[in-house]
Order: C-alpha cells, then sequence, then structure tokens
C-alpha cells in the first residue's frame, strides 16, 4: 500500500511539474513584453530587485495607484506570483487570462471575503509569493493611502516575510480617474527590506504584531511617495 501511494505522488508531483513548465513560457515571454513595453514607454526603472527572497512565504506589498501596478512589481521578480483581484476583472474574455497569469476573485462589496482569504494562506503556507496592496485600493491623490490589516494579518498567521514595494509616478501615467494611461511618464519600483514576521498566536500580542506591521509599512512607503510628489512640483509636472 505504501508502495503504491508513493508511486500515486510521484505520478502527480509530474504532473504538476509538467504543467508548470507548459505555463512558464506563455508566462515568460508576457514578462519579457512587459518589461520593454515599461521601458521604451516609461524609462520604468526596477531598483533594489536583490531584496525580494528567492523562495519562503513572502507578501509583495506595493502602494496602489494604478492598472499598471501588479504587472510592474512582478516584472523583474522571477517568483510564481498569485494576486487578489476584484471579483467583477473575472468577466470573459478578461477572466480566463488574468486566473491563468496567477490572480483569484475577491469580493470588495463584503466586509471579509472568506474564500478568498483563505486562498492566501493556503499560497503563503505552500511557500508562495502573493501580491496584496496594503490600502486595498487605488489611491486618489498619488500618496499613501489608509493602511488595511489584511498584510499585516497574513504575515502574522503564516510567518511570511514581507516586501514593501513603493511604486512611483503610475498615478501620473494611469489614475484611477482615466480611462486610457498617458504615455511617456517616468515610472520608478522601489524595492525595500524586508520586514520579517514570526506567527502570533496570543490575542493580545497578535492585535500588538498586526498594528506594528501595519505602521512600519506606513512608515516606509510614505515618505518615497510624497518626496516623489514634491519631486514633480519641484519640476514643474502637472498632471
Amino acid at each position: 500500500m505504501g508502495e503504491r501511494e508513493s508511486s500515486v505522488a510521484t505520478t502527480n508531483r509530474r504532473d504538476i511539474d509538467r504543467r508548470q513548465r507548459e505555463r512558464r513560457l506563455p508566462v515568460t515571454l508576457l514578462r519579457t513584453l512587459l518589461w520593454i513595453f515599461f521601458k521604451v514607454f516609461y524609462r520604468a526603472r526596477w531598483r533594489y530587485c536583490g531584496r525580494v527572497p528567492p523562495s519562503g512565504p513572502l507578501i509583495l506589498a506595493p502602494s496602489h495607484a494604478s492598472l499598471y501596478d501588479p504587472p510592474l512589481v512582478n516584472v523583474p521578480i522571477w517568483r510564481r506570483a498569485y494576486f487578489l483581484t476584484r471579483d467583477y476583472y473575472f468577466k470573459f474574455p478578461l477572466g480566463p487570462i488574468i486566473h491563468y497569469l496567477g490572480a483569484f476573485p475577491v469580493d470588495l462589496t463584503r466586509r471579509f471575503d472568506s474564500n478568498a482569504y483563505d486562498q492566501a494562506r493556503r499560497i503563503l503556507e505552500d511557500g508562495g509569493m502573493l501580491v496584496l496592496f496594503p490600502e486595498g485600493t487605488r489611491t486618489h491623490d498619488g500618496l499613501l493611502g489608509k493602511i488595511q490589516s489584511g498584510v499585516a494579518v497574513l504575515a502574522v498567521e503564516t510567518g511570511a516575510a514581507i516586501v514593501p514595494v513603493s511604486v512611483c509616478g503610475t498615478f501620473e501615467a494611469w489614475p484611477r480617474t482615466r480611462l486610457l494611461p498617458r504615455l511617456c511618464r517616468r515610472i520608478e519600483v522601489i524595492y525595500h527590506w524586508p520586514i520579517r514576521v514570526e506567527r502570533a498566536t496570543d490575542p493580545t500580542a497578535r492585535r500588538q504584531k498586526i498594528a506594528e506591521i501595519s505602521a512600519q509599512l506606513e512608515c516606509v512607503l510614505a515618505p518615497r511617495l510624497r518626496a516623489w510628489q514634491h519631486l514633480l512640483q519641484k519640476t514643474g509636472y502637472k498632471t
């Protein structure tokens, strides 16, 4: 019986590896095309990518100003990424494409989407990388919005590391108020040092850790976005 179970497990592992190889080529091609697109039209720069751990449970926590942000933060990171994405984007024909690329739906009309939360937690417990925006939605003014607790809660419950990511320039390129993006704007993506997190089960310690992590994210992300806005004002740029 043991040999049979071992054989089945080996077969399943081979099937998973085969599917991952089949997925890798088109994803790599798309990543390359996106890199060229952002380099040519936005002179994009990705700084300190080496700070992203190559393995282990990880949450990339970028500032959020634009629909450009999800692909931008993942372009130079050669790890399989998963994204929480608003459920209305999963309508045909876009839905199958973004699902293939690692997105899964979240219902933002609900106070708490348990299905999305459980799937995010499983990804991290399996050692995967999750892209999760701490603000939960796009900014209205290019500055950091209010930090929600989702990133901190998942990190505390899974022990996942958090890499804050400052995404600068996407608000000017494609803010939430525009149907189509502007071209020829400057974009810069900065990966900050990881925040190491330990699991916490005690309710008091858990609440304290969640508050501390949320404060850390704000302290890391907010100054960089303010500095970017100050630079734009100094150079006379108008949105």
